[in-house]
């Protein structure tokens, strides 16, 4: 599987990161909110999946990049159920209830999410490129 693939879902991702961020501020907008995290989720879940088992996989499998591949997974790996959480802890009523606490919480989780995937493509994706080349 191709890395540009992995770096157009997290374009993806953030851009609708980004949307949500401007969609926290007042006027409170939980429908907005609530669409655009359910966008993320559509993409998230898959995208984490498919990370996992066409990048950390291969990276876990060679000796050289198991230790780099286990610090991210251990740093980074904890997104998938905090998202989950997220996801789980705020239906729309009390997305609209608690809008305040909802902000802080997404802002939260949001962030983790920018880190990984910067810290995805500027350390791990290259130590991929690095395994596939020496193969070739």
């Amino acid at each position: 599987m191709e890395l540009e693939f992995f770096k157009a879902e997290h374009e993806a991702l953030l851009d609708l990161s980004r949307r949500l961020l401007a969609a926290l501020k007042e006027p409170a907008d939980p429908a907005l909110a609530h669409e655009l995290r359910g966008a993320m989720n559509r993409i998230l879940v898959g995208h984490l999946a498919k990370e996992d088992r066409h990048i950390y996989q291969q990276l876990r499998q060679h000796e050289d990049t198991a230790k780099i591949t286990a610090r991210f997974e251990e740093e980074l790996g904890g997104l998938a159920p905090i998202w989950d959480l997220l996801m789980s802890d705020w239906p729309q009523e009390r997305i609209a209830a608690e809008w305040q606490a909802f902000g802080a919480a997404v802002r939260q989780v949001l962030a983790l999410l920018a880190e990984r995937a910067r810290r995805e493509e500027e350390e791990l994706y290259p130590l991929l490129v690095r395994r596939w080349s020496d193969v070739a």
